[in-house]
């Protein structure tokens, strides 16, 4: 398996996404309860808290590249920003979104500490966030007699 940096694009609609919800949620903030990043307390998703989502994002994307290739994985880059214009980045359909945690997941989970570490517990709740919000999941039915 290879691995790659994700970027600063695919973080800023995560983020987005984890903040406002996904393009099917109408009325913001009614329909859409952000999840929070990490397991007790944890970061609040919300735009003033943006940068610092993405950079945690960044960060563990970063230790899986320094795990898969030991000695040849260079410098952390200098940061991350969140992008602050949001007329320029419109919000992406939950499925779209789904899709870019998987890559991300993918990106980032070759060092030991992925699967106890707060990105991990944050991309299972903003999947799980998401899921409701993908079409036609309202129309189906609750349970089967």
């Amino acid at each position: 398996m290879s691995a790659f940096l994700v970027s600063d694009s695919h973080l800023d609609a995560i983020v987005t996404a984890a903040i406002f919800g996904p393009a099917e949620v109408r009325s913001y903030p009614e329909r859409w309860s952000p999840p929070r990043f990490g397991r007790v307390g944890g970061l609040r998703c919300e735009p003033s808290n943006g940068s610092a989502l993405g950079l945690a994002l960044l960060r563990e994307n970063e230790a899986s590249l320094a795990a898969r290739y030991p000695g040849r994985w260079g410098t952390p880059a200098d940061g991350y920003s969140y992008m602050q214009d949001f007329s320029s980045f419109a919000r992406l359909p939950a499925l779209a979104v789904l899709k870019l945690i998987d890559c991300y997941q993918y990106q980032s989970c070759e060092h030991d500490g992925w699967e106890a570490s707060d990105a991990a517990f944050f991309c299972t709740k903003l999947r799980e966030s998401l899921i409701s919000h993908l079409p036609g999941y309202d129309a189906l039915p609750w349970s089967l007699d």
